[in-house]
């Protein structure tokens, strides 16, 4: 602080304390004449003079609203030049005007040392000229421009000498001033609860004095005070309540202060909304020329915007904030401190964006790698799947064994087959994320993918156990097993994009869209096919169970031959064959014709008949050692002499033939039940 302000706040504290009683004992009605009318005129040359300042101190007020604080101050020095020409006690009351006003212009250039200085020559000015509101609205400013560490002792004295005043009127403009300055100095103080009641009793005097800006003024004061309490309900409540009674008044200026905070307070919470509201409202600002308030609203906007991370932005309000601070402040050296902020200020979000590309390109290149890892994955998966297709037939049985075992499933292993398989796709799918979920939190990440996992698993259980049963009872290379399975991958994946695009997850890049199919194919095939060997070695030791005790009634349940003759004919041609039941072995179908086995003379010989095996299996319904065990065989069980079990079914050795007839799964459970009748045990 410079020697001469130094000793103007001594002077004027020393002022300030003896003035105490003076006040106390001075007639407070509010009633002072606020024109100077009341204080003897000089000579009549100059009574014109009043008019022009009160003009000029008008359109200084004006421009300092608008911020254009340079030439605000420059007229009112033109204001102040011409109080000289009138005489006192009248150009003492205009002289306090001008210094008052130039205290505020100080304050709104953050410059409080000699904002405090212009204040206390307008206190002694306006206590000179008689004019009790303006001493006290004086005492108002100095309060509240010394809540520092520096001058915490001024504003404790201005407070008490305005709280004398306020006892002692009742006048409820000069009462609204002492109770807004207690306020200030209780929320200075973290006293915030009693600073909002402060403040709401200022409300309610100024509401009864007419003063209408005041009352918005305090109004604001009080949400500020509310919100720092913690209460940014209340405090959003006031904000609205502020810009009510500013519309009702007309006080737009005001009003724009009360978006302001609503915005601030709701950014605590939510900066994207705040940054929202403030944007509706930049265009009013640019068009009325409020620089300060857009100055004010370009600030939070650079600070919400960081909160956000949209750096790039922030980078942009903070230029535009640069550029209206140039508007207000027309010193070179405001100016050269505007630019060096500007500066450091750039350089810190051009180096916060820096980093943030360089994440961008990190994420996109582990996306590719992720991308390129995924699809030579699928190819060594197709390599696979295409030598798997040399052995289709190989395949295809094992496929088939899914319909044995989904016979007797029962519904508790349907329901922890769905269950592990909803696991087995949910945590793969978390962890590979094929949609490229980045952007969101773990918890929705989970749930996208679980609800994937669930239609994923629903479909693939089903299909599991629904589609083999609807196989050919013979499972060679045919085109409906090579279809349904092609349907039934693509079924799948549809349905997984479709989800994707309908809740708005994922990109709808055709890369991604593929690396969907490729993931949910890779982790749909390879875990079918452990499933199948699995499946495989668990029938394989139930067939080879149950074969193993068929063998064995076999050789402890002797069979009787019958000498019955049975007599094989043609429907479609004069052929007809007499044999005994005991020398039949078996029949095979053989295109459109029969190959009947049957040993003669202790040979084994076969002849073709032109018949259907429906037919010659109805010629031998009366006959129950008969049995068809697969849709080209019939065979005599007492011929059988060993049954063989493999993950495919059974296997019949008969020692006329030098090759095993299959029992193949349609027909084995009918085989079964002949083979009881033939070789029940007593």
């Amino acid at each position: 602080m410079r020697p001469v302000v130094k000793f103007l706040v001594l002077v004027a504290a020393i002022f300030l304390f003896f003035s105490e009683t003076v006040f106390a004992s001075t007639p407070a009605d509010g009633t002072t004449n606020r024109t100077g009318s009341g204080v003897q005129t000089g000579s009549n040359t100059a009574a014109e003079n009043p008019d022009e300042i009160t003009v000029l101190l008008s359109h200084a007020r004006v421009l300092l609203r608008k911020g254009s604080i340079d030439s605000a101050m420059i007229m009112v020095f033109e204001a102040r030049n011409a109080t000289m020409e009138i005489s006192e006690p009248r150009s003492i009351y205009f002289s306090a005007q001008c210094n008052h006003l130039l205290g505020e212009i100080c304050y709104t250039r953050f410059i409080e040392d000699e904002a405090i200085r212009f204040y206390l020559l307008a206190f002694s000015q306006y206590r000179q000229a008689g004019d009790l509101t303006g001493v006290a609205e004086i005492l108002n400013a100095i309060s509240i421009t010394s809540l520092n560490d520096k001058h915490k002792w001024l504003s404790k004295k201005a407070l008490k000498i305005l709280s004398d005043i306020g006892n002692s009127s009742s006048d409820p403009y000069l009462k609204g001033l002492d109770y807004e300055a207690r306020g200030d100095f209780y929320d200075f103080e973290g006293h915030y609860l009693q600073a909002a009641e402060m403040f709401r009793t200022a409300g309610y005097f100024y509401s009864r004095a007419g003063k209408t800006e005041k009352v918005s003024d305090v109004i604001l004061s009080r949400a500020l005070s509310e919100f720092s309490e913690g209460h940014r309900d209340v405090a959003l409540a006031l904000t609205d309540s502020a810009k009510q009674w500013n519309t009702k008044n007309g006080l737009r200026k005001n009003y724009l202060e009360a978006v302001y905070y609503q915005a601030e307070f709701i950014g605590s919470e939510n900066p994207a909304e705040a940054i929202e509201i403030l944007k509706s409202t930049l265009d009013e600002l640019y068009k009325s020329q409020l620089n300060i308030h857009l100055g004010i609203y370009l600030k939070l906007m650079v600070r919400l915007q960081k909160q956000t991370g949209d750096y790039k932005s922030a980078l942009e309000s903070t230029d535009e904030f640069h550029r209206v601070l140039n508007d207000i402040y027309g010193s070179d050296a405001e100016r050269k401190i505007a630019s060096l902020q500007l500066e450091v200020e750039t350089g810190k979000l051009n180096h916060r964006i820096n980093l943030l590309q360089k994440e961008q390109e990190l994420s996109s290149a582990n996306a590719r790698s992720q991308r390129n890892m995924l699809f030579y994955f699928f190819l060594a998966t197709i390599v696979l799947f295409m030598m798997a297709l040399n052995n289709m037939r190989r395949l295809q049985y094992r496929l088939y064994l899914l319909k044995e075992f989904t016979l007797d499933f029962p519904i508790g292993r349907y329901l922890m087959a769905f269950i592990l398989s909803l696991a087995y796709y949910s945590i793969i799918l978390y962890f590979v994320n094929p949609l490229n979920l980045t952007d969101i939190p773990a918890g929705i990440h989970w749930l996208h993918y679980s609800i994937i996992g669930f239609i994923t698993s629903a479909l693939t259980t089903t299909g599991i156990i629904l589609l083999p049963a609807q196989w050919s009872a013979k499972p060679g290379f045919n085109k409906r097993f090579s279809a349904t399975a092609m349907i039934f991958i693509l079924i799948i994946n549809a349905v997984v994009i479709l989800y994707s695009m309908l809740a708005g997850v994922g990109s709808s890049s055709w890369i991604d869209y593929l690396n969907v199919i490729l993931v949910i194919t890779g982790i749909t095939i390879i875990p079918l096919f452990f499933t199948i060997i699995f499946l495989e070695k668990v029938l394989l030791r139930k067939h080879i169970q149950l074969a193993g005790l068929l063998s064995n009634r076999i050789n402890k349940v002797p069979s009787a031959d019958t000498s019955d003759t049975i007599e094989l004919y043609s429907d479609r041609s004069k052929d007809v064959l007499n044999i005994k039941a005991a020398n039949l072995i078996m029949i095979e179908a053989a295109g459109n014709y029969a190959k009947i086995c049957y040993t003669e003379e202790n040979k084994t010989r076969s002849t073709l008949i032109l018949a259907t095996m429906k037919l010659l299996e109805s010629q031998l319904s009366g006959y129950p050692q008969f049995s068809r065990c697969h849709k080209s065989y019939i065979v005599n069980l007492k011929k059988v002499k060993k049954v063989l079990g493999n993950s495919h079914g059974y296997k019949l050795e008969i020692p006329e033939i030098d090759y095993q007839v299959p029992v193949s799964r349609s027909y084995a459970e009918t085989f079964i039940k002949s083979f009881d009748k033939v070789y029940r045990e007593k």
